[in-house]
């Protein structure tokens, strides 16, 4: 992908989320309807069972996990020697946690009223869904590539496609973060990911 590929995409991404952005602050119609349709879908869904499985699989986005699976990546990369792998990991994580951080505590949304888990702090934009994205774009990208045996990549791709998108829609599911703010963590992740690859691969022409 070239530089200016990237740049585009990038461009289309902030874009995107700044005009979610701009609908939570305004408290847009189209957005807020959207929020309410979505929260219905998944309150028709909610059983004992599911409850127990949302509320399981959402700690992966928990600071302790999350920092976990950052570790065992980040161990991952160095033992591969691909320092610069680790570089495009760390700067979209920690990117991503601090933009997270500070956008909540500056916009101040307010959580939904019914939830299934008691969160504290601000609702936009979805932390758990900005981690989830850039795993999930880490896991696709940095660390596939590096798994040699055949099962174990597949086993790896499959593993990671269905449990980082399942961490972003537990939080709609257990009604602590409004669809609006998922949408925004993801594509806050991804532009996050695609920013940290960007100035770390380009900067060394790709070689480690």
């Amino acid at each position: 992908m070239t530089l200016k590929y990237k740049i585009f995409l990038l461009a289309i991404l902030i874009a995107a989320f700044l005009c979610i952005l701009c609908g939570v602050e305004a408290q847009n119609h189209s957005l807020l309807s959207f929020d309410a349709q979505i929260a219905s879908v998944f309150s028709t869904l909610h059983s004992p069972s599911l409850d127990n499985f949302a509320l399981a699989v959402t700690k992966i986005g928990n600071p302790y996990q999350t920092f976990l699976i950052f570790l065992v990546l980040g161990i991952f990369f160095i033992a591969k020697r691909k320092k610069y792998y680790f570089y495009v990991f760390a700067i979209a994580t920690g990117l991503g946690i601090a933009l997270v951080e500070m956008m909540k505590v500056t916009i101040e949304r307010v959580r939904p009223a019914m939830h299934l888990l008691l969160e504290a702090g601000y609702s936009f934009p979805s932390g758990h869904a900005t981690i989830s994205a850039i795993y999930l774009l880490s896991a696709l990208i940095l660390v596939a590539p590096l798994v040699q045996n055949r099962f174990s990549k597949i086993a790896w791709i499959l593993l990671s496609v269905i449990i980082f998108p399942l961490v972003a829609l537990s939080r709609i599911y257990l009604s602590v973060h409004f669809a609006s703010d998922v949408l925004a963590g993801i594509i806050l992740g991804s532009a996050c990911f695609l920013f940290a690859t960007t100035v770390t691969f380009h900067h060394h022409s790709y070689r480690e």
